[in-house]
């Protein structure tokens, strides 16, 4: 008889157990579903991507000096409608390729300097405009700050294809859960 009671006992408590577990569960699992929901519409949604186009220029420092890329300035002759001091910066894609493939890039905002970044190339492919000799490298901003000027510094001999800068709009209005 003291087994039926401990028996009965044992089940009593893991149903209620049960019951506050599968409680639990639920709530859990919907603040995961509207945390996955509502993050994307509100992070995601504001992030633009402008391709400035440099038409495989031609690129080369002087004297060991690097050369120096002025993205606001291309980004206004390209686009002049758009309002950079609604924008911050978060990466740029250089679609570029060196000489010799020792070509570096540093990425500017601000006061602020990124890491160095190395462009792929071969002396072979230099000439040849095919999509595959170009190097694409992704350069992270150093500062979440997207004040003064948008510079990248190149050190080598380089054809630049195109550059890709992905920035946060903070002026435009956005159809979302906010």
């Amino acid at each position: 008889m003291k087994r039926r009671i401990m028996t009965s006992n044992r089940q009593g408590v893991s149903k209620n157990n049960r019951k506050a577990v599968i409680k639990g569960g639920t709530l859990a699992a919907l603040i995961l579903l509207a945390v996955l929901l509502l993050l994307p519409m509100t992070a995601l949604a504001e992030l633009e991507r402008y391709v400035l186009d440099f038409g495989d220029r031609h690129i080369g420092g002087r004297r060991g000096q690097p050369a120096t890329l002025m993205l606001k300035r291309a980004l206004k002759q390209q686009y002049p409608w758009i309002n950079t001091r609604n924008l911050t910066l978060r990466n740029v894609i250089l679609v570029a390729k060196s000489r010799v493939g020792n070509g570096h890039a540093q990425l500017r905002v601000g006061r602020q300097v990124s890491d160095f970044y190395r462009i792929a190339g071969h002396p072979r492919g230099f000439k040849n405009n095919h999509p595959k000799t170009f190097d694409r490298v992704r350069l992270y901003s150093p500062t979440y700050n997207s004040r003064g000027p948008w510079q990248i510094h190149l050190s080598g001999n380089f054809k630049v294809r195109k550059i890709v800068l992905i920035a946060e709009n903070h002026n435009r209005r956005y159809y979302s859960w906010r």
